[in-house]
């Protein structure tokens, strides 16, 4: 895909390197950052940031008018050795818009007498030569938009070329990478889907059916949480990279989520009620907990937990491979919550803060029975605590 210059003003004082997604301490391959693209319809702007902080930025502020296109090309945040160049970034106030170069020349004539173009410090690290793997980032310059381009040798420029003779390649901006590939952030379990009977240890519903998904072999971690959200909520055990995220709302799971899709172009969701008991039955089995009937060998609770949430997957998996699917945090669905289940439980709830959210699984300060593979309890969206955070499904 293309990447292209902003015309909206975004920013920032610090560049922060992308972390690439994984259940753990979050690390980017050989030091390499992807750059990312966003693009407004409204105004035909496009703007690319090698900041996860920025880009978390235009997320929050910007998402009605600026639409993330993904990662297009890799560079540095720091230089990796004298032979990397700085890519200087200048913007312009009237029309605002964004150059970048690598030429310290036309950067030293700009700020000379740049005509309306104003410093903005460094955007990223590249170089100006070919060297292994490297690729070349070809300036293209827009002439019916009066609009630059930065973008690979790609199917993409071709078809911008082909649009109309005045778009035209005016030369090659710098040398960089191809985008790191994403790990899956997110290790998924397949659950084939089935029929059950959903709450069979109480007023349950006999013979509910699910199809065929996938769920989250862990709960949401801090290190995943703060990678695509930029900082970490967690209140009773903070800073600990594999434990679950705790103290977010419903909102603010949804808002996560959305994010994350953003990012991975994937299409990840809170489960839904009859889901997360199927799933944590080990396939809709009769287990009194997710997994057996050992709580201490399958869960942390206020007997073993010692007064705190721990690290994902210490406990033995059930059936499926799913971890701490009893105890540790409960976990947010997105079904409304209802005191006989009826349809509610098969179905995710409305997005606005309207009647109450299902939570599962218990949790390191409550009893054995909340735990229980069966136990539900109804929450406002906005409730926070650190004893609630999340788990993904996905289609």
């Amino acid at each position: 895909m293309l990447s292209h210059q902003p015309i909206h003003r975004f920013r920032f004082s610090l560049l922060i390197p992308l972390l690439m997604l994984v259940v753990g301490p979050a690390l980017a391959a050989d030091g390499l950052n992807n750059v990312f693209w966003f693009r407004s319809d409204n105004t035909k702007g496009n703007f690319y940031t090698i900041s996860p902080e920025e880009r978390n930025q235009v997320f929050e502020f910007y998402r009605d008018s600026w639409n993330y296109q993904g990662a297009v090309w890799a560079a540095y945040s720091v230089p990796p050795d004298t032979d990397a160049k700085p890519v200087y970034r200048f913007y312009s106030e009237n029309p605002t818009e964004y150059l970048f170069t690598i030429s310290e020349n036309q950067k030293n004539r700009l700020i000379a007498n740049g005509r309306g173009w104003i410093y903005d410090g460094i955007a990223w690290y590249a170089y100006d030569y070919p060297r292994a793997d490297t690729v070349p980032i070809y300036l293209v310059n827009l002439g019916l938009r009066n609009e630059r381009i930065y973008t690979l040798d790609s199917p993409e420029l071709r078809d911008v070329l082909a649009r109309s003779l005045a778009n035209t390649v005016t030369g090659i901006a710098w040398y960089a990478y191809v985008p790191n590939p994403y790990i899956d952030p997110v290790p998924m379990a397949p659950v084939t889907g089935g029929c059950f009977d959903l709450g069979y240890q109480g007023n349950g519903t006999p013979w509910v059916c699910v199809d065929d998904f996938q769920m989250g072999r862990y709960e949401v971690t801090q290190a995943l949480w703060e990678a695509i959200m930029g900082e970490d909520p967690a209140r009773w055990f903070y800073a600990c990279d594999d434990c679950p995220v705790e103290n977010v709302t419903w909102h603010e799971a949804q808002d996560f989520v959305e994010r994350l899709n953003q990012v991975t172009h994937r299409a990840y969701r809170l489960p839904t009620e009859a889901e997360w008991e199927y799933a944590c039955r080990s396939g809709g089995l009769a287990q009194t907990y997710c997994g057996g009937e050992d709580i201490d060998a399958l869960a942390w609770y206020a007997v073993n937990a010692g007064g705190y949430p721990h690290e994902v997957g210490r406990k033995a998996p059930n059936g499926l491979g799913l971890y701490d699917m009893s105890g540790n945090v409960v976990e947010w669905t997105c079904s409304n919550f209802q005191a006989g289940y009826l349809d509610a439980a098969v179905e995710c709830g409305l997005s606005v803060s309207q009647g109450y959210r299902v939570v599962r699984g218990g949790s390191w300060d409550q009893e054995a029975a909340a735990s229980s593979s069966t136990a539900r309890l109804g929450l406002t969206p906005a409730t926070q605590s650190p004893s609630i955070g999340l788990r993904l499904a996905h289609d």
